[in-house]
């Protein structure tokens, strides 16, 4: 049996690691490259011929999200995209299997876990979501057909539940693994479709039309 050739692109060096370790230790499983951002493994993945990439979504410059589609296309449709990520916000979730990723894992799961989703993945086994994230994705979509958002993208919708908890743009970049720039692009882009001027003008005007904070939903991810 030929070995599962395994790519990894994670910006964090110790998780990184801990990650080649980990798979590196199983049987037949060869980790043939890791990167730390999304632009270095478009440049340099083609020639290492991964079957499997384990795909952070927080990376610096091109974002796990906006990678999936570029490196399906460079690396081929054989090739596993497998989103590995501390979000655990249903948008997310939608978002990466709807660019091509064939299965989503959160950073919280164990060791044995992981290996074991990656070996269910390789082996073409379902489901590819576990259950934790399954019900993510499923209260995600329950609340999306649910919420008047007036026009909001899902992201945006994000930003001011979590402005409505009281969170600034720093503390919100860090809880989206983004950056504070694109925090400030995004509340640019809500005053402009809810025509405010203000956080709080914004925050009125959708709370005057229902819930903004999903009760079943404390953190928001």
């Amino acid at each position: 049996m030929a070995p599962l050739r395994i790519a990894i692109i994670e910006d964090l060096p110790d998780f990184r690691h801990t990650l080649v370790d980990a798979l590196g230790s199983v049987p037949q499983w060869e980790v043939v490259a890791e990167c730390p951002d999304a632009d270095h493994a478009l440049r340099t993945l083609t020639g290492q011929r991964p079957d499997l990439v384990l795909l952070d979504l927080g990376l610096p410059g091109t974002s796990g999200l906006d990678a999936i589609r570029p490196l399906k296309a460079k690396l081929g449709s054989e090739c596993a995209i497998v989103v590995l990520s501390r979000s655990q916000s249903g948008a997310d979730i939608f978002q990466a299997i709807r660019e091509g990723a064939c299965s989503y894992l959160f950073k919280s799961m164990s060791r044995d876990t992981l290996i074991q989703a990656i070996r269910d993945v390789a082996e073409g086994k379902a489901p590819l979501l576990g259950a934790a994230v399954s019900r993510r994705l499923m209260l995600w979509i329950q609340r999306d057909h649910e919420a008047d958002r007036h026009g909001l993208s899902d992201r945006e919708w994000q930003i001011l539940q979590l402005a409505a908890r009281g969170k600034q743009g720093p503390e919100i970049a860090g809880l989206l693994e983004i950056s504070n720039n694109t925090v400030k692009n995004h509340f640019r882009n809500i005053y402009t479709k809810l025509d405010v001027h203000s956080r709080a003008d914004a925050l009125i005007k959708i709370k005057g039309g229902g819930p903004l904070i999903d009760p079943d939903s404390p953190n928001v991810l």
